[in-house]
């Protein structure tokens, strides 16, 4: 039967997988007060496959029965807790996933048990491809993880780092995805290491990857090797639903923000991952403190942090304010508010117009909200203008970017697209690049891999009063 499934993860029939278990999510949740359905008694539908409000419930208190046992010695979880942990949703996105596949494959005619179908599809990961817009399946991963951590090396594989596999429990092993092959595989034991969720881990220029947070201790983990190295600890700690930022020097990280101890912090500190004795060290303090902020690079250099709340939960007291961090001053500059609390589960993402898009969490009446800012350097003066630009560009090679303004341009920077969550934008990075100016336009040097892994990057050129451009899509392909 795994055979099977194997099989079938690759087929073409396993592609509508995602979109079916997409139409078959319903909204459902959980309060002190008991179980409200959004409509009628229908919590899942999957085609013929429905799961009623009465068998979610079941379904629901087999699983926290299940936790108590397990987790909390015996002893009963409040409602508020399990509220605040969003059981309920782990619930559902269970039954969802486990009635959609079950639909799918009852089509062709195969009837497997429901333990045996989620144990499956929850180690199946899936690539979205920005070009077509659609899902592939890829190969199976020895672990099921939730919260975990991808971070892509220079020859475009993939390795995957912590994790849930069950509440309470982290996945320790580390998973290595050839993209070549279309195979994963489980790295040596040397390369076990205990994490918590979403580690915030950065490549680095010599090839190693560093973790910075949300634990105090910095680590240095080398894909060579398949072994771990200790480095500094941050002087404020463990930086719960904090921030860190790969800075464009490609080894300068700054971590912000987050819980220490359970009380919200303000601080920031920096750390030069390429100093021979790397530590840290606290510069400027933002204007407000934040937990679950959201950190964005932008194309000037600067840092917005933006979002995240002053409590001691997931949403209290938000902080509307955003701020603007300057890496030349050390200083933090509070900018507009937004309208909406953008704290637990909200998102930031830089647009290719040099705005900076905010949106969600998970509560209140506006968490289906988004809006968008426009920093300063857009009401600066005139933008320089790409009038060319290559859509691919290879490795150890220069490339032609036609502009109006060849003589104004400062700086030529490729920066990563955000895949943001948990205040955590997945290596994110600003890469300035070597030019020289020509007439009517510049001659550009790539980065190295180590720099720019594969992939797509926004291109920026920023005139030399940081005003940037509209960026362009440059593709830097697998070697």
């Amino acid at each position: 039967m795994l055979t099977a499934f194997r099989a079938f993860a690759k087929s073409w029939a396993a592609r509508g997988l995602l979109g079916l278990i997409i139409l078959a999510m319903a909204g459902f949740g959980i309060s002190r007060y008991g179980f409200q359905a959004v409509k009628g008694d229908e919590v899942i539908r999957a085609g013929s496959r429905v799961t009623p409000s009465y068998a979610f419930k079941r379904e629901y208190e087999n699983y926290k029965k299940q936790l108590e046992q397990q987790q909390n010695g015996g002893q009963p979880i409040p409602p508020d807790v399990a509220e605040a942990n969003h059981l309920d949703q782990i619930v559902l996105n269970g039954l969802a996933t486990r009635e959609a596949f079950a639909e799918l494959l009852s089509k062709g005619g195969v009837r497997p048990s429901d333990k045996l179908v989620l144990g499956q599809i929850e180690k199946i990961p899936a690539f979205f491809d920005p070009i077509t817009e659609g899902w592939q399946v890829g190969p199976q991963m020895a672990l099921r993880r939730w919260y975990d951590t991808t971070v892509e090396l220079p020859d475009g594989d993939a390795l995957v780092f912590s994790g849930q596999v069950f509440p309470g429990e982290q996945a320790t092993e580390v998973e290595h995805y050839d993209a070549a092959s279309d195979v994963i595989w489980t790295l040596p034991s040397s390369a076990t290491l205990t994490m918590q969720n979403y580690p915030r881990m950065f490549l680095m220029g010599d090839g190693r990857i560093a973790r910075v947070g949300r634990e105090a201790q910095t680590m240095f983990f080398d894909p060579a090797s398949n072994a771990w190295s200790t480095g500094p600890s941050m002087l404020a700690g463990d930086r719960a639903r904090g921030s860190a930022v790969l800075m464009p020097d490609g080894h300068t990280v700054l971590a912000v923000g987050g819980a220490v101890n359970d009380v919200t912090t303000n601080t920031a500190e920096l750390v030069d991952l390429a100093a021979s004795q790397p530590s840290w060290s606290y510069t400027g303090s933002m204007n407000e403190p934040r937990r679950s902020l959201n950190a964005v690079l932008l194309p000037d250099g600067k840092v917005l942090a933006i979002g995240g709340n002053r409590g001691t939960h997931n949403y209290d007291d938000p902080v509307f304010n955003s701020e603007m961090y300057d890496p030349a001053t050390g200083i933090w500059t509070l900018g507009p508010s937004q309208a909406a609390p953008r704290a637990y589960h909200s998102t930031a993402l830089l647009l290719p117009d040099g705005r900076v898009l905010s949106a969600g969490q998970t509560d209140g009446p506006m968490q289906t909200t988004a809006e968008i800012y426009s920093p300063p350097y857009l009401f600066a003066g005139p933008r320089p203008v790409i009038t060319s630009a290559p859509t691919n560009v290879a490795y150890g090679s220069a490339f032609t970017v036609g502009t109006d303004r060849a003589g104004d341009v400062g700086d030529v920077v490729l920066i990563r697209p955000g895949a943001v969550t948990h205040g955590v934008s997945f290596d994110q990075r600003s890469v300035p690049l070597p030019f020289t100016a020509q007439e009517g336009s510049l001659s550009v040097d790539t980065p190295t891999s180590t720099q720019a892994p594969p992939g797509w990057y926004m291109l920026f050129l920023v005139d030399n009063t940081g005003v940037p451009s509209v960026a362009n899509w440059v593709h830097l392909p697998e070697a």
